[in-house]
């Protein structure tokens, strides 16, 4: 389909009003960028040297776009209604996976899921209405339509074929003004059981503390022993070390590089469906190969706890940069 090149163009929708985020809210709900730049620019040509009203681009914008959108219009220009929606309850039955998204705000928004797969299993198979971001993560989208009947709850089922799902996110990028989001991931960290309670922060904070302990232990066997057998630990988003045995070969990585390594532990905060791990490593890079020189940097880990109270999956971040700059190793 041929389209005639979009130039910008600003508008001034209502007086006072922020007419910016108005549009890019209306890209995100409901269409995409270059299907409402295209109806933009036949607008601005349609009331070129005129005086249109707000409800006259209303009016364009939905009978351009062959949809009705007066839901749009109402509740995200003219109410004060919010968005409340949850992962209520997941279920797998062979291959497929049943999510129940609940609705308890009065806006509707379309249903987006950011789905995590195990790095390891069966092919992944694609869904129509779906998108791969990167080999184990893809994006589902609904339309705001499957609220239209009334219910407060909509069932999406994941057809992916075998791969297990780790993690499930309704609205992943935030687009929705959500009045809750601690409850939009599953698993929650409230699933994680000690005992007959749930894992609350302090002993969050207990096993973390363990867990530093043991990356100053020049033992990297002790450090694998924090995560589940099939746990993983991805650093700087890299090729995941994925169970122990590969977890403790990449301790042993910082260990040798650096025999007299510290790591401290500087929070430990509640993220999502687990936890957000900070630390700072120091020591000397006299190992094989080293340079030694001396180093401190800083950097977080983001835990998935499993129902094990172990660690599911680690995605360790750092910046590499200033890391090889003391090194001495940098470009």
């Amino acid at each position: 389909l041929a389209m005639s090149a979009l130039r910008r163009l600003t508008l001034s929708l209502i007086n006072g009003d922020n007419p910016r985020l108005t549009l890019e809210t209306y890209v995100a709900v409901t269409s995409n960028t270059a299907q409402f730049g295209a109806r933009l620019e036949l607008y601005a040509k349609a009331w070129k040297f005129k005086h249109p009203s707000p409800w006259d681009y209303a009016f364009f914008m939905s009978r351009a776009l062959k949809k009705d959108l007066g839901w749009f219009w109402y509740y995200w220009l003219f109410a004060t209604d919010e968005v409340n929606g949850s992962i209520a309850k997941v279920a797998t039955v062979g291959g497929r996976t049943t999510v129940t998204v609940r609705q308890d705000g009065e806006m509707p928004s379309p249903v987006v899921l950011k789905v995590e797969f195990a790095p390891k299993g069966a092919p992944i198979r694609k869904m129509p209405n779906g998108r791969m971001i990167d080999s184990v993560t893809a994006i589902i989208t609904y339309p705001v339509d499957v609220w239209f009947g009334g219910s407060r709850t909509f069932k999406a089922t994941l057809d992916f074929g075998g791969r297990r799902i780790e993690k499930i996110t309704l609205d992943p990028f935030g687009r929705f003004p959500d009045r809750d989001t601690t409850d939009n991931v599953w698993p929650r960290a409230a699933s994680l059981s000690r005992g007959s309670g749930a894992m609350d922060l302090a002993a969050i904070k207990e096993f973390a503390t363990r867990y530093t302990a043991s990356w100053c232990s020049q033992d990297p066997s002790r450090v694998a022993a924090f995560f589940a057998e099939d746990g993983t630990l991805t650093i700087n988003g890299g090729a995941p070390s994925v169970g122990r045995g590969a977890i403790t070969a990449s301790a042993r990585n910082f260990m040798s590089a650096f025999p007299d390594l510290k790591v401290e532990m500087k929070a430990i905060e509640p993220h999502g469906a687990g936890f957000t791990y900070h630390w700072t490593l120091s020591g000397k890079n006299s190992g094989p190969g080293g340079t030694g020189n001396r180093v401190r940097i800083t950097g977080y880990e983001e835990w998935t706890m499993g129902a094990n109270e172990l660690i599911a999956k680690s995605l360790g971040h750092f910046d590499e940069s200033e890391y090889k700059r003391q090194l001495g190793t940098a470009n």
